[in-house]
C-alpha cells in the first residue's frame, strides 16, 4: 500500500512540474440523489470520481472530454423474507464538456456537458442459502446531461458543484419519469494536475 501511494506522489508530482497549463484534473464528490425517483427513494450517494481532459480553446471557452464514476448503494436492506437482497449500482458517465474561464468571474469555472450514462445494478442476495450468494447484474442506460460550477480557492485545488440528469431508456417496466430520471447533485473538490 506503501507503494501505491509513493508512486501515486511521484506521478502526480511528476506531471505537475512537467505541465505548464493544467489540461487534466481528478475530481472526487458526493452524490446526492434527489428527484421524485427511484433512485432518490431507493439510493444513498456513497462517491463520485471523475477525470476531465481539456484538448483546445476557443477563446474564453475549453473544450474537453471527462469520466465520471459513482457508487450508489440501496438505502435499506430489501427484506423479502426469507431472502435479503442488497443492491449497489455504479454509474459510468462518458461525456464532453465546454467550461467558460473568464479572467472577469474571478476563479469561478461554469461548465456544461453532454454524454452518455451506464448504472450497472449489482443485486446480491442470499437465494443459495448457506451454499452462498447470489449475485446478479442489470444495466440501465441514457443520455445525461450536466450543469457544473468550479471555484478554484488556489491555482491546483479547486470545489465543486454540479447537476446531473440521466434519461434513461427503460425497458418492462413503465417509461414514466419516476423509472427513467436520475437526478444526482454533486459536491466535491478537485486538483488540477
Amino acid at each position: 500500500m506503501k507503494a501505491v501511494i509513493t508512486l501515486l506522489f511521484v506521478v502526480l508530482t511528476s506531471i505537475q512540474m512537467l505541465s505548464q497549463d493544467s489540461r487534466i484534473s481528478v475530481e472526487l464528490s458526493y452524490p446526492l440523489p434527489a428527484g421524485d425517483n427511484f433512485i432518490q427513494r431507493s439510493y444513498n450517494g456513497i462517491v463520485d470520481a471523475g477525470v476531465k481532459v481539456r484538448f483546445f480553446d476557443v477563446g474564453s471557452f475549453r473544450f474537453g472530454m471527462a469520466f465520471n464514476t459513482t457508487v450508489l448503494v440501496n438505502k435499506n436492506e430489501v427484506d423479502t423474507r426469507p431472502l435479503t437482497v442488497n443492491i449497489t449500482a455504479f454509474g459510468l458517465q462518458p461525456k464532453a464538456f465546454a467550461e467558460l474561464n473568464s479572467p472577469f468571474l474571478v476563479g469561478f469555472r461554469p461548465n456544461v456537458g453532454l454524454g452518455y450514462s451506464f448504472f450497472v445494478f449489482s443485486i446480491e442476495s442470499d437465494a443459495l442459502g448457506d451454499f452462498g450468494t447470489a449475485i446478479e447484474n442489470e444495466t440501465q442506460r441514457g443520455v445525461n446531461f450536466h450543469l457544473g460550477l468550479a471555484y478554484d480557492f488556489t491555482e491546483r485545488f479547486f470545489l465543486q458543484v454540479q447537476y446531473d440528469f440521466t434519461k434513461l431508456n427503460v425497458e418492462n417496466i413503465p417509461d414514466i419519469p419516476f423509472n427513467s430520471d436520475v437526478n444526482l447533485f454533486k459536491i466535491g473538490v478537485g486538483y488540477n494536475i
